[in-house]
This record gives C-alpha cells, structure tokens and sequence, in this order.
C-alpha cells in the first residue's frame, strides 16, 4: 500500500506546482511552438517515468528495436493503466495517444494529454470518430506519431493471451497513409495494480517488441481481416 500512498502523494505535488510549468510551456509558445510541444512532453515523461519508479515495475524487453522516428503507428495490448506510461518510456519522438473520451473529462488528466496532442474518441458517435482519424491523418502526414490500443479498452480476462477483438478501424491511419505499423505486446502489466486494487506492487514485466510492416505489404486476406491479423500476431508474441 505505501507504493499507492507514495504515488499519490507524487501525483498531488505535481498537480500542485505544476501549474509552473504550464507557465514555463505557454512563455516558450510565444517564440517557439515546437519547442514548448517538446518541453510539454518531457514534463509528461518525466512524470510517468517517476511514476514507474515509485512503483518498482522491472521492465524486461525483448527483441527491442528502435522505432523509427519517421511517422508510424504503434499498437499494442491494453491490460493496465500503467501501460501508457511504460509505453511512453521508450518512444524519444513526437508521438501521442489516441484514447476514449472518457479520459478527456479527467480532471488535470485530459487537460495534460491535450498538451501532448492526444486524439479522443467518442465510441457511440460515428461522425466524431471519423472527424477525429481525419485529424490523425492529417497529423500523421506532418510527422507525427500515434499510439493505438486496438481493443478500444482495457482487456480484463483472465489470461495475457486471450485479447479482445482488435477492432479495424483502429487501422484506417496506416491504411490511407501506409505509415509503419509497431506491434507491441505488453505482458502481466495487470500485475502491477489491477490484479490487488488499489495496492501496487513491485512486478516484472515484459515487452516484446516486433518489426514493422506496412498495409501494402500485407496480403488482400490480411488487408479484410487486418483486425484480426494483428490481433493473432501480438497473441503470439505473448507466448514468447
């Protein structure tokens, strides 16, 4: 419990001096955007790495690659909430989270992954999706980077292995830009805070990373069932 406690107590100075550097980024945004886009994600990262720390998560990773800093989208399993953050530990370029809407009513929360340039989707609400893979798209020919969790929400069965539906639109990015495609499998990451709620405890997990592919080097069989291909792909990577 003291890890939880020690998390918590992070969390609320940050929130409460953090308002420094909200200042410190809207001064730099007067002469540079880039830079103050930047500075807002090392404060993020800063943040999340911390909190990794505190909590005593050992990260093994496997096949790790470096991911190339060129426009891509990175997908992975979704088990815990601890996932984003280590996630975010290993991508050093812009890059930001495509998530439910729910987290942009956060309180703080919403508002910092805005400053990231996160993207929210409203899963009852066709046209907002669309609006928003618009938006992705566009971003994506400019250079920016997105992560994406294809289930659309924390999977909380019993087993690593056994993933929710990957659903296809979470693919429409690469399909209208054929940026590389990251699969990324996250294992017993549940361990670290769900399994024992609210404890957190200190747990080894694993990330296995895997070489890119794009959507043109996909089969036709593949490209009708690309949900379900990755799905089995990162399915596999799990019983590394």
């Amino acid at each position: 419990m003291i890890r939880f406690i020690l998390v918590v107590i992070f969390m609320v100075i940050f929130f409460t001096i953090g308002q420094v550097t909200l200042l410190i980024g809207f001064f730099i945004s007067l002469f540079d955007k880039d830079k103050a886009d930047a500075f807002y994600r090392r404060v993020v990262r800063f943040v999340f790495d911390t909190i990794v720390w505190i909590s005593g998560v050992e990260v093994e990773t496997i096949n790790k690659i470096n991911i190339d800093k060129s426009p891509c989208m990175i997908i992975a399993n979704h088990r815990s909430f601890f996932d984003v953050m280590l996630l975010y530990h290993y991508i050093d370029f812009p890059c930001a989270f495509i998530a439910k809407v729910e987290l942009e009513r956060v309180p703080l929360l919403g508002f910092w992954m805005k400053k990231i340039k996160c993207l929210f989707l409203e899963r009852d609400d066709l046209r907002q999706q669309f609006s928003v893979m618009l938006k992705a798209i566009d971003n994506i020919k400019s250079g920016f980077s997105y992560v994406i969790f294809p289930e659309g929400t924390r999977n909380k069965n019993e087993k690593d292995t056994d993933l929710l539906d990957f659903k296809d639109g979470s693919f429409i990015l690469t399909k209208k830009t054929n940026c590389p495609i990251y699969p990324i499998a996250l294992s017993n990451t549940v361990s670290i805070f769900e399994k024992q709620f609210p404890r957190i405890r200190k747990t080894k997990v694993k990330i296995i990373f895997s070489e890119p592919i794009t959507y043109n080097e996909l089969s036709d069989e593949q490209k009708n069932h690309i949900g379900q291909y990755f799905k089995e792909r990162i399915s596999k990577m799990l019983t590394f």
